[in-house]
C-alpha cells in the first residue's frame, strides 16, 4: 500500500469470527490493475493529516477522528517545519529562492571563500549558512529543478564560481557587495523568521569581519 512492489501485503484475520478469509483475498485478486504503472513521487496529503472516514458527515465526527493530545509540528504564517516526524524541531522560512537564485548564491559563497579577504571567522560562519541553504533547495526542488550531480555542484562539489564574482572577490568591496547581494536575495526570498535571521546574522557578522581585517600586502 505505502510501496507498491517493493512489499508484501498480508490479508488476516480470527477465525473465531468466521470471516471467509478466501472470499476477501479473491475480492483483493479481483481488483483492476493501477491507473498509473509507474511510481509515483507525489504526495497525495500532508503526513500528519488524519485519515477521516467518508461516514463522518459532521463537524463533530471529524473532530473525534483526531486522536486526543495529539501534538505534531504545524506551520507558521513565516515558517514550516523540515520534517513532521514526531519531536523534529528543524523548521525553515516560508518561501523560495528558486534554482536560478540559488546558484547565484552557491557561486557568491564560493567566491567569498576563495578570496583572500576571507578569514577564518568568515569560513566558519558561512560555511553553515551554505548548508542550510543547500537544505532549503533540497526542499524547494521537489517542484522540479536538479538532480543528482547537479544538485550537489550548487553549494559544493568543483564547480567554481562564476567569473563574475571571482573578479568581484578581488576586492575587500567587492566581497562585502557579494555578501550584501546574498543578504538582500535571503530577505526578498524568504519570510522574516528565526530560521532566516540566524542566516542573516551569520553574513552580517561576515561583513564585520571583513570590514575589520588589516590590510594585507600583495
Amino acid at each position: 500500500m505505502y510501496s507498491p512492489y517493493d512489499c508484501d501485503l498480508y490479508v488476516a484475520t480470527d477465525a473465531r469470527f468466521g470471516y471467509d478469509l478466501d472470499a476477501v483475498v479473491g475480492k483483493i485478486d479481483a481488483m483492476p490493475a493501477p491507473l498509473v504503472a509507474e511510481n509515483w513521487a507525489g504526495e497525495s496529503s500532508p503526513s500528519w493529516d488524519t485519515f477521516v472516514s467518508p461516514l463522518a458527515k459532521t463537524v463533530q465526527d471529524m473532530r473525534r477522528a483526531r486522536c486526543r493530545g495529539m501534538v505534531y509540528p504545524s506551520a507558521s504564517a513565516t515558517s514550516v517545519p523540515y520534517s513532521y516526524q514526531l519531536g523534529a524541531t528543524g523548521r525553515r522560512p516560508v518561501g523560495e529562492l528558486g534554482v536560478s537564485r540559488h546558484l547565484e548564491a552557491g557561486s557568491i559563497i564560493k567566491a567569498v571563500l576563495m578570496s583572500r579577504y576571507r578569514s577564518g571567522g568568515v569560513w566558519n560562519r558561512l560555511s553553515p549558512v551554505r548548508s542550510t541553504l543547500e537544505d532549503w533547495l533540497n526542499l524547494e526542488k521537489r517542484r522540479g529543478g536538479l538532480d543528482g550531480p547537479e544538485f550537489f555542484q550548487v553549494y559544493y562539489g568543483d564547480t567554481v564560481a562564476n567569473k563574475d564574482h571571482l573578479e568581484k572577490a578581488k576586492s575587500r568591496e567587492g566581497v562585502i557587495w557579494m555578501l550584501g547581494e546574498l543578504k538582500a536575495e535571503l530577505q526578498r526570498a524568504y519570510s522574516n523568521c528565526a530560521p532566516l535571521r540566524r542566516q542573516l546574522h551569520r553574513i552580517e557578522m561576515s561583513i564585520s569581519l571583513i570590514k575589520k581585517m588589516k590590510p594585507t600586502g600583495n
